[in-house]
């Protein structure tokens, strides 16, 4: 068994869904726009972390990435995740941390005390950074159409970041003192 947010999440939501989802391993062919442009701003973010390049032509990049985008709507979600990417560097290009880690996939192992039974949480973390006085934090990057008081009350106390926090600080040498959100 292989436990992430997200599929935690999916199986309180929608029990079908997950079953879909996880076990047949059944995909939607349509990614909701939203969720298309916040995984190309990832996408973008690490590799301006990692000093990789950034795709040129940002339209190509969507329709390779998701081909179900043709004309117009390939161009607007383009457009419109390299605002949010450009407006990330404009507010936090010049943070004096270090970014140590991108994308930093962590998987632990761990065994069901009652039945013995194996199973591993994963998470992907969007990156580490150590800050002037090299503590190190976790950077999360949120691209949310709609940033509520409910949202933001589920980033300071939610499941996502509690476990997040939890999966660092069972793997870094040393600990995370908190979660930066951009």
């Amino acid at each position: 068994l292989r436990l992430s947010y997200s599929g935690a999440n999916t199986w309180t939501n929608c029990r079908m869904a997950w079953y879909w989802n996880y076990v047949q391993n059944i995909r939607r062919k349509l990614v909701a726009r939203n969720l298309q442009i916040g995984a190309i701003v990832h996408d973008l973010m690490h590799r301006y972390y990692v000093g990789g390049e950034i795709p040129l032509d940002m339209e190509e990049y969507v329709q390779k990435r998701y081909p179900a985008n043709v004309g117009p709507e390939s161009l607007m979600i383009a457009r419109e995740a390299m605002t949010l990417f450009a407006g990330y560097l404009d507010a936090h290009g010049k943070d004096d941390v270090e970014i140590i880690s991108s994308e930093m996939q962590i998987e632990l192992q761990r065994i069901e005390p009652t039945t013995d039974r194996p199973y591993a949480i994963y998470m992907i973390v969007d990156a580490v950074a150590r800050d002037q006085q090299a503590r190190l934090w976790r950077f999360e990057h949120k691209t949310a159409a709609k940033m509520d008081s409910y949202y933001l009350n589920g980033l300071r106390g939610g499941l996502q970041g509690g476990i997040y926090h939890w999966g660092l600080n069972q793997t870094m040498p040393e600990p995370v003192v908190g979660t930066i959100y951009n």
